[in-house]
């Protein structure tokens, strides 16, 4: 006769199983192939896929925030420093995307220029140098 507990069957006695019929077995063991798991649920044996793992919460949204000009200077290399200045001082480089560089003591992530100033950033620098340049001093 055989048995089962949970995650487990056999053709031989199971400390805390129970006993299952032949085609029971079968279907446990077919099941187990196809990747289901065996348990014992109110004393019945049930063959079922596990349930899906909780999906992972969502991460909290992105907080504006407040970064200092001279932080982002300081975190700067002398190079890099002396390419945005280039940067800042080229025509081509949009007039209110200089104005907000040369006139604010410090950038708020929420503002539309922010994300001007990251691209300019990104196209002299590289991308990942202008995540780390202008993110949160958190």
């Amino acid at each position: 006769m055989p048995y089962a507990t949970d995650d487990r069957i056999s053709q031989t006695p199971i400390a805390g199983g129970i006993e299952i019929t032949e085609a029971d077995y079968a279907a446990a063991l077919d099941g187990m192939q196809q990747g289901k798991v065996v348990s014992i649920v109110d004393g019945a044996l049930v063959v079922a896929f596990p349930p899906h793992p909780e999906p992972e919460p969502e991460p909290e949204p992105q907080t504006n925030y407040v970064l200092f000009k001279s932080t982002f200077i300081r975190r700067m290399s002398e190079e890099e420093a002396v390419i945005m200045e280039r940067v800042l001082g080229r025509a081509e480089t949009p007039a209110k995307l200089r104005l907000l560089f040369n006139s604010v003591e410090y950038f708020v992530s929420d503002d539309p220029l922010f994300g001007d100033l990251m691209v300019a950033v990104a196209a002299a620098l590289g991308a990942e140098r202008a995540q780390t340049l202008l993110a949160s001093e958190d």
